[in-house]
């Protein structure tokens, strides 16, 4: 067997660089991490952001939605709770709260308009 193939099987006996190896782990390990705020954790605080905006624009005669899906007009708004009317035939009212508002549409004195 020649000589040059026993060379080549042994492979090179040179040793990689230990700190060079530990940034390259830090490296991938941030890029990740960059990726998965990037793509799950800022949509999400985004999203929180407006619902948290939604609820405190609630204002008197907004038509809004439950997340029962209850359609109602809002009567009255306080700190932590909303009353809703939802049949003014029978004047019922229901108090939610107001974490309970999912969707805020135009006022009811102005037409429907496209849930938020």
């Amino acid at each position: 067997m020649p000589d040059w193939i026993c060379l080549l099987a042994q492979g090179s006996t040179t040793q990689a660089n230990p700190s060079g190896q530990m940034i390259n782990t830090f490296i991938i390990f941030g890029t990740v991490i960059f990726v998965f705020w990037l793509l799950v954790l800022r949509p999400q605080m985004r999203k929180n952001k407006d619902r948290q905006e939604l609820i405190t624009n609630i204002k008197k005669n907004d038509r809004v939605l439950t997340t029962g899906g209850i359609f109602g007009v809002v009567k009255h708004v306080d700190d932590k709770e909303v009353l809703l009317r939802v049949d003014d035939e029978n004047k019922v009212v229901i108090r939610f709260a107001k974490s309970a508002i999912v969707g805020v549409e135009k006022s009811a004195g102005e037409g429907g308009g496209e849930t938020k």
